[in-house]
């Protein structure tokens, strides 16, 4: 797997995120952080020997998913010496061990969930907090956009696989008004809520991530 083939999107000034030749044995386990009183659960791949302060990649699913579906990613960077971390957003699919329903989760949710895994890997003892950088897929990449957007100078890079940013067009060409958004509506594969749909109404999502490259310029 050559993981930079997948990059869309790297707002980083700094080194070339992965070499060509894993170096590191690393170590998993589980590690809960919590928001607002939702539990968050995720794996925390930790390299061996690769230094006392390591830089970190958070990995953020898409609509439906899990922690599982970024586990190559997170083997991959954590073999060249990256911790990473990846977990289950609240709400974020009916089989996510987080807390919280589909009936609950929207963007903003996940980037709540997200900025709370940031702050756990902050507190890290092993982890540069002057180098922890996104990845996120399809809506786990707009949601790393948004949140990237709003803490720029806390994230060091932007790794963007198939952003999600058309889920903002879609949810207003459904409905114009919140007013006429259902309690809960089957979309795609699973059952989501008002909430899910509601924020986005009107919401310039293109506007609000290009803060974070603005920024790093």
């Amino acid at each position: 797997m050559v993981l930079l083939s997948l990059v869309l999107l790297l707002c980083a000034q700094a080194a070339p995120l992965v070499s060509d030749e894993a170096i590191y044995a690393f170590e998993t386990q589980e590690v809960w952080t919590e928001r607002e009183g939702q539990r968050i659960y995720g794996v925390l791949y930790v390299p061996q020997g690769a230094g006392d302060r390591m830089p970190a990649l958070l990995c953020s699913h898409g609509f439906g998913g899990s922690w599982r579906s970024c586990a190559q990613y997170a083997e991959a960077m954590a073999a060249r010496g990256y911790v990473v971390y990846c977990f289950d957003f609240c709400g974020g699919s009916p089989g996510s061990r987080s807390d919280g329903t589909t009936l609950e989760m929207s963007v903003f949710t996940e980037q709540a969930d997200l900025e709370a895994v940031l702050a756990m890997a902050q507190g890290l003892d092993f982890v540069d907090p002057d180098r922890i950088f996104l990845l996120g897929t399809s809506q786990g990449g707009a949601v790393s956009a948004i949140t990237a957007a709003e803490h720029a100078d806390e994230i060091r890079g932007l790794i963007l696989l198939y952003p999600a940013f058309v889920l903002v067009d879609d949810a207003n060409e459904r409905d114009s008004s919140p007013e006429e958004i259902p309690e809960s509506t089957f979309f795609l594969w699973m059952e989501v809520g008002r909430a899910y749909f509601t924020p986005l109404i009107g919401y310039d999502i293109y506007e609000d991530i290009a803060d974070y490259c603005n920024a790093r310029v």
